[in-house]
C-alpha cells in the first residue's frame, strides 16, 4: 500500500497537488468535498474549483461548501482522487459554474450560533428543531449533518430570509450554502 501511495504521489506531483491525511488542510478539504456532485450528468461539478482569491468550492446543485482563503496556491478546476492517506487534486480543463451568484450576500443573520453535531449526540434534535423554527425552511438532514461533520459541536451562524431560497451557514473560514427542500403547502 505504501508503494501504491508513492506511485500515486509521483503521478500527481507531475500534474497536481497532494494533501496528506492528518493535516488541517486534509480535514477542511474533505469537508468541502462532501458537497461535490457524484452524478454523471453533473460532470462539471464532480471536481472542485479554486479561484485566484483562494476560495475552494465544491457543489452538487443543491448545496455548496466553500473554504475561504485556503493555502493552495494554484487555481482552476481540479479533478479529485480521495484515498485514506491523501487527497489528490489534478488540474483539469472543465469550467466550474458561476458559484458566487447563489450566495445570499445581504441576507440577515437569523441564528447567531447553532451547534450542529452528530445525529447520535444528545441535543441534536433540539438544534434541528431550532433551525427549522428560526428559518421556516425545511433542509435535507444529510446536508445539515455534513455541515456539522467538520468538527464535533461546531458552532455555525446562519444567514437567510426566504424559506425557499439559499441559506448561508458560516463557521470560521468555512461556508455552506444550502437550498431548502420544497414543501408543498397543504390545500
Amino acid at each position: 500500500m505504501a508503494d501504491l501511495l508513492k506511485i500515486e504521489k509521483e503521478i500527481v506531483l507531475i500534474h497536481g497537488i497532494v494533501i496528506e491525511s492528518g493535516t488541517i488542510e486534509f480535514k477542511k478539504l474533505n469537508w468541502v468535498l462532501r458537497a461535490r456532485s457524484i452524478e454523471d450528468n453533473r460532470y462539471m461539478m464532480n471536481g472542485l474549483h479554486i479561484d485566484p482569491d483562494g476560495n475552494l468550492v465544491a457543489a452538487d446543485g443543491r448545496r455548496m461548501h466553500i473554504w475561504r482563503k485556503c493555502p493552495i496556491n494554484e487555481y482552476g478546476y481540479f479533478r479529485v482522487i480521495v484515498t485514506q492517506k491523501a487527497i489528490f487534486l489534478i488540474l483539469g480543463e472543465d469550467k466550474f459554474p458561476a458559484w458566487e451568484k447563489i450566495i445570499p450576500h445581504d441576507a440577515p443573520l437569523v441564528i447567531e450560533r447553532i451547534c450542529i453535531s452528530s445525529p447520535k449526540k444528545q441535543g441534536f434534535s433540539i438544534e434541528i428543531f431550532k433551525l427549522f423554527q428560526d428559518t421556516k425552511a425545511c433542509f435535507n438532514l444529510n446536508y445539515i449533518t455534513d455541515i456539522g461533520s467538520y468538527a464535533a459541536d461546531s458552532e455555525w451562524s446562519v444567514y437567510g430570509e426566504d424559506p425557499n431560497g439559499a441559506w448561508l451557514f458560516q463557521h470560521e473560514d468555512l461556508e455552506a450554502i444550502v437550498m431548502p427542500m420544497y414543501v408543498r403547502p397543504n390545500p
